[in-house]
């Protein structure tokens, strides 16, 4: 392995993901799935979200959100979540795979940019059919593990052994922040950082 100890190289950190080349991709995270899983652990997921639209917002990350609608499922977007991300980000679907919605397939091209970013509410679905297209359709890929929710620890452990083993980066909202900002946290951002690790 090529080694420097030049400080000042601009070759440095590459390894980090940079707020430049990423856009954050949003799926499902919407309350109509709030009751598939336990309360406490849809507010954790949410949270991490909510922190990654924030810090996206200030530092001009790109979002696009996709969420399901039928006659029985509905689009809405929890209270937190609803005054974070605007109206033309957010794209409506009726199948499982986002990239089957032409919208959202043409605002994830138009963002351009060769990471993304992605948060989806169900690991065996929605987290695993965007990440895996999006690996397909040449982008690198990352996915938030705590924001994401599955039907038991088995079967989220078994999908993100697939996600790994296909070229997916597993990383958590709090790491995600953290590299963004370059070492460089905010008081404000700190204290929410280790009040929700404290509630954890």
């Amino acid at each position: 392995m090529k080694q420097t100890n030049d400080a000042h190289s601009n070759d440095l950190f590459k390894i980090l993901i940079s707020p430049a080349l990423t856009a954050l991709v949003i799926v499902d995270h919407q309350m109509a799935f709030g009751q598939c899983f336990d309360f406490k652990a849809v507010e954790s997921a949410e949270i991490g979200v909510a922190e990654l639209l924030g810090a996206a917002e200030k530092i001009n990350i790109p979002v696009i959100a996709s969420l399901v609608k039928t006659n029985l499922i509905g689009p809405e977007l929890s209270p937190r979540l609803e005054s974070m991300i605007s109206t033309p980000a957010l794209f409506n679907r009726s199948g499982i795979n986002p990239w089957n919605d032409p919208a959202f397939a043409r605002a994830v091209q138009d963002a351009n940019r060769p990471n993304l970013l992605i948060a989806g509410l169900s690991a065996e679905t929605s987290l695993s059919f965007t990440a895996l297209c999006a690996l397909e359709r040449g982008y690198d890929v990352h996915v938030v593990r705590d924001a994401c929710l599955g039907y038991s620890e088995y079967s989220i452990a078994t999908t993100f052994d697939r996600l790994m083993q296909a070229g997916v980066v597993p990383v958590s909202w709090r790491q995600v922040i953290l590299e963004w900002s370059q070492g460089n946290v905010d008081a404000g951002l700190l204290r929410r950082i280790l009040k929700s690790v404290k509630s954890t």
